[in-house]
């Protein structure tokens, strides 16, 4: 072999060396912070189970208002009243976002947690279908608060972790309206369906679905001790530059310096 096919063999060896180098670097993957994790997943269980348990005795409450003179009729009072939730939720999710922009994530996932068990327990003792719409929307603005959460949920993850964390959400969304679906129809009309027990409760016989309303505002008063105790605000707000950092700044100079360009390490 030549001289000259030396140097392009070691020419090209050299080229190759720093793709090969960073094949074998592997990023590690931050521990999940599950201190901030727990209480987060606790928080958001409180909407999905709220949101579904009412899916099993819907269209009988609707028969009890006694406004549907047919079963279709209480067809279209049932989807009325189960789509109030979600266009009240679609119209103020944008406000409480901006709201936890400012004042930060953890006083508006409390105040959603604290209305929506206010709420849970209000549609237990509904006699009338406008009341229960009315309540079904309050639901929906305070479960509008959806997006702080997955913005807190992003916040506390980092570049190695944040596809893991954020898949709890759905997950628990997931598991959250499994368990609410169950609770809903083993629950309801407890009178009836468990006489041994609840027989002879005057409470529970006027009111026929106050029992699982009780069990999901149960789940959100958990949610809220959970967040009031142990979840830790994970807004960072952006401090404002100085007037001689801002004349500092030229062209020249990185927007990142070497610290922050990255967050993971060999």
């Amino acid at each position: 072999m030549s001289q000259s096919d030396n140097g392009l063999s070691l020419a090209r060896s050299q080229q190759d060396a720093p793709v090969e180098l960073e094949e074998r670097i592997v990023a590690k993957e931050t521990p999940l912070p599950w201190k901030q994790v727990v209480p987060l997943v606790a928080m958001r269980l409180a909407e999905p189970i709220n949101f579904a348990l009412i899916l099993p005795f819907l269209y009988r409450m609707i028969e009890d208002f006694g406004v549907a003179e047919t079963p279709k009729d209480i067809s279209y009072y049932a989807s009325m009243l189960f789509m109030s939730f979600s266009i009240s939720q679609a119209m103020t999710v944008m406000y409480w976002g901006r709201l936890s922009d400012r004042i930060g994530r953890r006083p508006v996932l409390i105040a959603g947690l604290i209305g929506t068990l206010a709420v849970s327990i209000l549609f237990g003792v509904c006699k009338t279908l406008p009341m229960a719409i009315l309540v079904r929307l309050a639901a929906g603005v305070f479960a509008g608060n959806a997006a702080a959460m997955k913005s807190a949920m992003a916040e506390i993850a980092d570049d190695t972790n944040r596809s893991r964390m954020m898949a709890l959400l759905p997950l628990t969304w997931n598991f959250g309206s499994m368990v609410g679906s169950g609770v809903g129809g083993i629950f309801s009309n407890p009178a009836t369906q468990f006489p041994g027990l609840f027989g002879n409760s005057k409470l529970f016989t006027y009111f026929p679905y106050l029992l699982p309303c009780l069990i999901g505002s149960t789940v959100a008063a958990f949610g809220l001790v959970a967040g009031i105790f142990k979840f830790d605000e994970a807004l960072i707000k952006p401090t404002q530059p100085t007037q001689e950092e801002i004349i500092g700044n030229t062209e020249e100079m990185p927007l990142l310096t070497q610290s922050t360009a990255t967050s993971v390490t060999p």
